[in-house]
């Protein structure tokens, strides 16, 4: 319960940024780096160092020794994301990995004020933003997550159905199965989809590693609509 309502005091910062004015935006919210325009949408993450992905896979950063690696998701931009809109009811899938990690290197991310111990952790996040701000507007797989030490032994997918019946967690850490009006509205109106980073308490308060080595790769993404990319 802890971790469900602790999911988002770290995001308050970072994602409010996604929208300009209240409202969504076309620009890239301050901080973000364009790291791809893979699969026909432009990703972006937050305060993570930028890298070329390599063959087909659709976007990568590095990490840093500071733990500052947040979020990698679509810009919130309808000319550079063909994953906004409606997408209620339909799953989406994510396949990721880390590479370059140096033997002996651990994942990190802030201990202050956050005893829970769970490790560095990426996970499934969609916002539907465009409106004054609200916590249903903001949503976190609460099942379709990966330590990122798992990665260490290859790729792996994540895949969460846009249903209220599948655990998801909004801003204030309440479940999607409580507030099923609300979470189909913004499965209806999505403006950015991708992943989130964090661990012990929260789910979006950055990650990093023990010496700054580790490229993460987003390998594909996928959903009910557009189908696998690439």
């Amino acid at each position: 319960m802890v971790l469900k309502k602790a999911v988002a005091v770290a995001a308050l910062v970072s994602l409010a940024a996604c929208s300009s004015g209240g409202g969504s935006g076309s620009s890239v919210p301050q901080g973000r780096g364009i790291l791809s325009t893979g699969g026909g949408a432009t990703w972006q993450s937050l305060d993570s160092q930028t890298v070329q992905p390599s063959g087909a896979d659709l976007a990568a950063f590095g990490f840093a020794v500071k733990p500052n690696s947040r979020l990698l998701v679509t810009q919130n931009d309808k000319t550079k994301n063909p994953f906004l809109g409606d997408h209620s009811s339909q799953p989406i899938s994510a396949t990721v990995s880390v590479t370059a990690l140096s033997p002996g290197a651990t994942f990190t991310y802030d201990t202050t004020n956050n005893p829970c111990g769970t490790p560095a952790t990426v996970r499934l996040f969609f916002s539907s933003t465009g409106g004054p701000f609200a916590f249903t507007d903001y949503w976190w797989s609460d099942s379709a997550s990966v330590t990122l030490d798992a990665l260490k032994a290859g790729p792996q997918t994540l895949t969460a159905t846009l249903d209220p019946a599948t655990p998801w967690s909004d801003w204030n850490g309440q479940p999607s199965a409580a507030n099923a009006p609300a979470f189909m509205a913004a499965a209806q109106n999505m403006t950015s989809v991708g992943l989130s980073f964090g661990g012990g308490c929260f789910f979006e308060n950055g990650v990093g590693t023990s010496d700054g080595s580790g490229v993460f790769n987003l390998k594909s993404f996928s959903d009910g609509t557009t189908g696998t990319r690439p």
